[in-house]
């Protein structure tokens, strides 16, 4: 059996005034490493099918695997027992 990884692409943004204001524009999944450095690098404006999301605007992205599912399992974990702990508005 081959295990298959797919990757998770993370576009980040901020605008040309406000470098430190950076936030995740858009999230997507790839199949593997090359798709998403393609698909990135078409966001930036660069290669065949230039995709660039606005002139304003400042962007980086960043390629890496999906985490196994039990790394991922006891992030979800993690994540509900914060929203347990979160104060509730009144």
């Amino acid at each position: 059996m081959v295990e298959w990884i797919p990757w998770l692409l993370i576009l980040v943004g901020w605008h040309q005034d406000t470098p430190d204001n950076q936030s995740v524009v858009k999230i997507e999944v790839a199949v593997d490493q090359e798709e998403c450095e393609a698909i990135g690098a078409r966001y930036l404006g660069e290669g065949e099918g230039s995709d660039r999301l606005s002139d304003r605007y400042q962007y980086r992205y960043l390629c890496a695997p999906m985490p196994d599912r039990a790394s991922f399992n006891a992030a979800v974990e993690r994540w509900q027992n914060q929203l347990t702990k979160a104060p509730h508005p009144k």
